[in-house]
């Protein structure tokens, strides 16, 4: 199943993205098995890396482990949270602009959702489907 996820930071930027997982029978937590999309507003057109170091996130945002590996080439990275010494924080690093942002990890900052197919897209496939029918009929 497909989620888009945000993590807004308390100065304003924005992580965000597409992810592919699978909802535990907690119906909280979301064992990611892969990052379609990364985008930070601080510094539109950055590259992340998208293989990932830790795979679990939650849709109430308590439960969290969910880093891509340290960036690599010249990608940006991100964890959310790490834990630290004085307790989880949330990391986006892009060595190539020296940028590095962390903060402690507060869980309301966090979104997790589904995405859904447009209504749209169903009425266009239901109308497909109904001329498909149409023609054969015809032919008949």
């Amino acid at each position: 199943m497909s989620y888009n996820f945000k993590y807004e930071f308390g100065t304003g930027e924005v992580l965000s993205g597409t992810l592919n997982g699978e909802l535990q029978d907690d119906l909280d937590t979301v064992l990611v098995t892969d990052v379609l999309m990364v985008t930070f507003t601080g510094l539109p057109g950055t590259t992340f890396q998208t293989d990932l170091l830790s795979n679990v996130v939650s849709l109430s945002g308590a439960a969290h482990s969910f880093s891509t590996i340290a960036p690599d080439a010249g990608l940006a990275g991100f964890s959310l949270p790490v834990s630290s010494f004085f307790g989880p924080y949330a990391i986006v690093g892009i060595p190539e602009d020296y940028f590095y942002l962390g903060e402690f990890y507060i869980p309301e900052r966090w979104s997790l959702t589904h995405t859904v197919v447009e209504p749209a897209t169903f009425t266009l496939f239901g109308l497909g489907l109904a001329g498909l029918g149409l023609a054969r009929r015809k032919k008949a």
